[in-house]
């Protein structure tokens, strides 16, 4: 059940600069209302900044395009009054009987004038709090109101915005504020939870109340379980504010919510609802809420801070957050992109930076999904506020009470969340002493979870509770006075976090690399790919870094700078750490660099959280890195860019955060397990395989029955190789962990190395190997949702059945971050059952020709739009994806499960495109078509044809450089002295028949809807007239016919009438930008013969999608749409036009109309060239008799 009567005001806003407004705030919402985006108002980005709203008026560029922010005017520079703005919009409110209406705003930066309907009220200034007015007595009886906020920047200017407003509409009594905790006894087994909530009269008489609270949890099918549902009487006074405390709810052994990878992230619903005494429902209130217990201590023999989840240590692997998107364009779909992402790496926690924002309650609703914990920091950070060179003000904030008012705001706005894990007073600083002891005192933990901390004591000592832990503004979780302090970093507030540079690999793993227990920022390199520096930088910033050589051997890069201005982190460390893209050779272009940069990126960061993990619980409790992503288009530090592509450290990240992990430690050359769960690891087995640039395999041992304890992690053996005499320079490392019941891999590591002293300069010719794969292919489609199961198969070296290195059963992990242990089938099952009502199609298969054998290296999947115009730094990606893996390399004769999802973005379908490139490419098709267009001028023998006409594009658009005058067309002068406008343009309605009416076509519309529903054979031949020419045909000048839609799905489980077959029209990839029509006219009449005629079917059910690529393994591209042979109901709603029968009379018996029609303007893909052979064979339709067409035939 939703929230009573809310509504979010977060579109149809206007604004507009306050110094071109010349009405007041009660003009503007009384006589003088903005009609529409006319000048000076403009469409307004809400929630988001003044500059959000700006950027997309395109009234100043993009600021993280490029050097574009420095052309924007600073407030400092500008003034306030510039960067003041009026908001306006409407909406629809009517009251009936006593109900009640307040208008909410979420934040507000940094201070507001409201104008309802003429009425005014001002808020208070802070950028962290809620806004709530009660404007019951305002709205309009009509219903219809007018809204308009005048919003003034910081007196000190800052960079933060307003939010969007939000209605709610209650009777006399509102809920305000609630709180949930839960407290734990006997193991976990029974749980109580305890429930507050504010109470507010706005009548004027006493509110008898009946205020209920219910408790449900979702079962399969949609279906919801009542948990508990209790009802309390409450009376309130007139004008009052009350708080109510239920009794406390008993529950026995409910599912609990555990953080990411040590279990499910189970949710409750709890709804409170209050009902008045003659008046009936009053206001709603609904929350998602985990039963999970968090306790924090620092630990005795790291001296870092432990936390632990439900009675269990959690060893803490994550990063540091900023925010989504600097100028706060947020959205739920960003938010869910953003939080998916940290759990695909296997994170368990994000630190909200002090110098970011608390965050919203859309982040935390996905992080509760996703089991990521959150260190969520108030707004003190040290660079501002008492630190650095010189020091700055020791005493900010400037108002310690407004601050106050945010902070205990905040906290009440999300303390229900179960992912938030804990409060810090600052970054890399303690607020003012007064701030910071108001803190303390006010988020002190309840004596339940204050003794549950301390080692030693019994919570069976203070039960019953001597007071409700619901009662307390928190209670439940610990505050750290800074991100330096208490158990981080050394603890004491030194400067001890870090480093933030370049690292060799091998240095995470020795103890002298970092000496404290719990590193709150450590970080390294963030280059992202190629195709999102082309799309985020003009040209001059496609300059890769010029490498200068040092005195001392080492290099020094010096980057563009716009490289310089975007905060790149060099890939060398001068006097410490050698360049590491050189160790693959000098890059030769942009290309060459981001693919250098990838492979370091992996490496970097898997060797980072593998080296911390070696020492779990020994030396280290956590780390977070610095940083996860950029709020905008920066190159320092990341996992994934701003547009949501990940870089390969994502998946260094993703690898060595594995809850069950095999790894190599790289400074003892000992092979680990690391065990993060709470489960001991018995009867598993490690497989060791070497291999070299020549596919061969150096060294293959097998290590049985091991046993891991839980959450450690043991050496098992030390690597001989390469101390053996038997070296190369460059070799393959390949680890796998097993489940020796049924050879499921429980975790999978591949490495590449080189001997000391040298380097990876072999592996670059190693990327033109031709090394042949095999991808089956399997696609759910669910409307724009898209999931692709493929199996990726390197095909160089049979399987031999007697390794375990080819029993490749991969055990899948469910959302909920537990192992699935099941077959492949329950896999299958699974997702099958999961994508319910979706659809997917049969298996695919891609070849890749090569003849080499050996690794197929850093295999890289991403998915694109396929343009058939596509120009130089034109971004044709489709973003986010989501891959169960990537950046992964191959063994000879091993076979990798990888799964994609995503959604396709309207007008695009699947389509398969070759391209030169070193990735492995899945390409979607637009859902348009290039056509070629015959133009025939009246009353002259001129014919004009044009080629690969984009179908967005007006007629006239075309047709106008056919009519510029020129020494060469003379004989189209009388249409060259014409308007444009003026031209009559017609196009048969039928192609074949004399006879046949001529649509009347709109020269101003695109080409698309122009012909998106008419019969065009070949290539559609436009006929154009002088307004003085006369017709002599019959013209139809109403609308092109509304296209024939099926109304009944097609089923290849129905018989289809005799002589009749259904396809899918197949596209066949070209180098010539001309579409390929399929020509009906020119086949032959099948052939009575049952022979023929099974041969013929035979052809239909053959796979479309069975085709090998001609390219070696860097030029391999995926294809992801179905293909049907569907037979047609003898009751299908299915109608010809009369004209269409009397024109095709010899067809209509034998033919289906799907074969030459797209209703849905959509096709197929197919995978590399399909060789023409003949007639039958280019149509792999009905054959039909040769014969002419009467026009547009493309002359053989």
């Amino acid at each position: 059940m939703g929230e009573m009567g809310k509504r979010k005001l977060d579109t149809g806003w206007l604004a507009a600069r306050s110094t071109e407004v010349k009405l007041t705030g009660v003009e503007l919402t009384t006589t003088h209302a903005p009609s529409g985006p006319d000048q000076p108002w403009m469409e307004a980005v809400v929630p988001g900044t003044v500059l959000a709203t700006l950027v997309k008026n395109n009234l100043v560029p993009d600021p993280f395009y490029g050097l574009e922010n420095e052309s924007i005017i600073d407030i400092a520079d500008s003034g306030r009054e510039y960067y003041t703005f009026w908001f306006f919009t409407t909406f629809h409110c009517k009251l009936s009987g006593n109900q009640h209406v307040d208008l909410n705003f979420r934040a507000i930066n940094y201070s507001a004038e409201v104008y309802l309907n003429g009425h005014k009220e001002v808020l208070p200034k802070g950028m962290f709090r809620r806004h709530s007015l009660d404007v019951t007595d305002i709205v309009h009886p009509d219903g219809e109101n007018l809204l308009a906020v005048l919003v003034y920047p910081p007196d000190h200017p800052g960079r933060i915005p307003p939010e969007g407003g939000q209605g709610g509409d209650h009777e006399p009594v509102k809920i305000v504020d609630p709180h949930l905790v839960s407290s734990f006894f006997d193991s976990y087994k029974r749980v109580y939870l305890h429930v507050t909530t504010g109470l507010v009269n706005k009548s004027a008489r006493v509110a008898e109340c009946s205020l209920n609270v219910l408790v449900t949890t979702e079962v399969k099918g949609g279906f919801c379980l009542v948990e508990h549902l209790r009802t309390e009487h409450v009376s309130v006074p007139p004008g009052a504010s009350v708080q109510y405390t239920f009794p406390k709810l008993s529950f026995y052994k409910p599912h609990l919510w555990w953080p990411n990878g040590m279990g499910k992230q189970s949710l409750y619903n709890v709804e409170i609802g209050v009902e008045v005494k003659g008046f009936g429902e009053s206001d709603m209130w609904n929350h998602h809420f985990g039963f999970r217990k968090i306790e924090s201590n620092i630990d005795s023999v790291t001296g870092g801070r432990l936390f632990k989840v439900n009675g269990q240590p959690v060893f803490i692997r994550g990063g540091n957050w900023i925010l989504s998107d600097g100028l706060l364009r947020l959205s739920k779909k960003r938010y869910q992109t953003d939080i998916k992402f940290h759990s695909d790496m296997n994170f368990n926690m994000i630190r909200c930076w002090g110098g970011g924002l608390a965050e919203r309650p859309e982040f935390y609703h996905y992080c509760d999904i996703y089991g990521l914990l959150v260190w969520q920091e108030f707004w003190i950070t040290g660079d501002c506020d008492g630190r650095g060179v010189p020091i700055s003000n020791p005493d900010g904030p400037l108002d310690h009470e407004l601050f106050l008012l945010c902070a205990r705001d905040t906290v009440k706005l999300l303390r229900n969340h179960p992912s938030l894990a804990l409060w810090v007073g600052g970054n890399e600083q303690v607020p003012p002493e007064d701030i910071n002891t108001a803190l303390k005192d006010e988020l002190k933990l309840h004596p339940y979870f204050q003794i549950s901390t301390q080692s030693g004591n019994s919570q069976e000592d203070i039960f019953p509770l001597l007071d409700d832990p619901s009662q307390y503004l928190d209670g439940t979780r610990i505050y750290i006075q800074g991100s330096m302090w208490d158990g981080f970093a050394d603890g004491k507030g030194d400067f001890s976090d870090g480093p933030y540079e370049i690292q060799y690999p091998e240095s995470f793993f020795k103890d002298d690399f970092y000496k404290y227990g719990f590193n709150p920022e450590v970080g390294s390199v963030g280059m992202p790919v190629a195709a999102t520096i082309r799309a985020t930088m003009p040209p001059e910033g496609w300059q890769i870094p010029l490498f200068k050589k040092l005195s001392n051997d080492y290099v020094e890069e010096v980057p563009n700078p716009m490289w310089e201005y975007h905060k790149y982190i060099a890939y060398s460390k001068p006097g410490l750490v050698h360049d590491q893209i050189l160790l693959y050779g000098a890059p030769t272009d942009l290309d060459d660099f981001c693919l250098k940069a990838q492979l370091v990126n992996y490496v970097q960061y898997r060797a980072l959280l593998e080296g911390w993990t070696s020492r779990m619980w020994s030396k280290y409790t956590g780390v977070l890195i610095w940083k996860n992503q950029n709020p905008w288009t920066g190159l320092r530090g990341q996992f994934y860019d701003h547009l949501h592509d990940q870089t390969a450290g994502f998946y260094g990240c993703r690898s060595a955060a594995e809850p069950i992990h095999v790894q190599l430690n790289l400074a003892t050359y000992f092979v680990e397990v690391v065990n993060t769960t709470s489960d001991e690891l018995s009867n598993v087995a490690i497989e060791v395989s070497e291999w070299d640039l020549e596919g061969n395999c150096l060294y293959y041992k097998v290590f049985e029955n091991l046993t891991i304890p839980s959450k450690r992690t043991v050496p098992i053996f030390e690597m001989d190789y390469p101390k053996s005499n038997n070296q190369t320079p460059v070799y393959f490392l390949l680890l796998k962990l097993y489940n020796i019941p049924d050879y499921g891999i429980l975790s999978r590591n591949f490495y590449w190395l080189y001997l000391p002293g040298g380097d990876y300069k072999l592996l670059e010719p190693y990327k033109k190997k031709k090394v042949p794969l095999k991808i089956t292919s399997e696609v759910f489609i669910d409307g724009s949702a898209h999931e692709i199961r493929m199996h990726v198969r390197n095909t160089s070296k049979k399987p031999d059945s007697n390794n375990l290195l080819y029993k490749n059963r991969f055990i899948e992990r469910d959302s909920d971050g537990d192992f699935d242990v099941a077959s492949l089938e329950a896999v299958n099952s699974r997702i099958e059952e999961k994508k319910e009502g979706g659809e997917a199609n049969a298996l695919r298969v891609t070849e890749v020709n090569g003849t080499e054998v050996g690794v197929a290296f850093f295999l890289h999947f991403s998915v694109h739009a396929w343009k058939p115009d596509h120009k130089e730094g034109e971004d044709t990606r489709i973003l986010p994806v989501h891959y169960s893996d990537n950046y992964f390399s191959l063994a000879p004769g091993e076979e990798m499960l990888v799964n994609l999802s995503f959604e396709v973005p309207p007008g695009v379908t699947p389509r398969c495109n070759e391209k030169e490139d070193k990735f492995l490419e899945l390409y979607f098709r637009k859902k348009f078509i290039s056509w070629s267009i015959e133009w025939r001028f009246h009353a002259t023998d001129v014919v004009l044809i044009d080629h690969g006409v984009d179908e967005s594009k007006s007629l006239c658009s075309v047709i106008e450089n056919h009519l510029k005058p020129s020494p060469w067309n003379h004989k189209l002068k009388q249409f060259c002295e014409e308007p444009l406008d003026s031209l009559k343009i017609f196009i048969r309605k039928y192609p074949k028949g004399p006879k046949s009416p001529f649509w009347e076509l709109d020269i101003k519309a695109p080409i698309r809807q122009q012909l998106e529903n008419l019969v065009i054979l070949e290539y559609p031949v436009i006929h154009v007239f002088l307004p003085s020419h006369p017709c002599d045909f019959e013209v139809i000048k109403d609308a092109i016919p509304q296209r024939i839609e099926n109304k009944q799905s097609l089923s290849s489980n129905h018989p289809s009438p005799k002589g009749v077959t259904f396809r899918e029209e197949e596209i066949e990839d070209d180098p010539s930008p001309n579409p390929q029509v399929l020509d009906l006219m020119k086949c032959s009449i099948p052939s009575k013969d049952k022979v023929i005629e099974k041969e013929f079917h035979e052809k239909l059910d053959t796979p479309l999608l069975e085709t090998q690529a001609h390219e070696a393994q860097d030029n391999l591209y995926c294809s992801s749409t179905k293909t049907t042979n569907a037979g047609v109901f003898e009751d299908t709603d299915f109608d010809f036009e009369q004209g269409l029968i009397d024109a095709y009379s010899d067809l209509i018996a034998q033919t289906n109309p799907d074969d030459f029609l797209d209703w849905e303007g959509m096709f197929p893909e197919e995978v590399g060239p399909v060789e023409r052979r003949d007639n039958r064979d280019f149509s792999r339709g009905i054959p039909v008799e040769d014969e002419e067409l009467e026009e547009g035939e493309i002359p053989g």
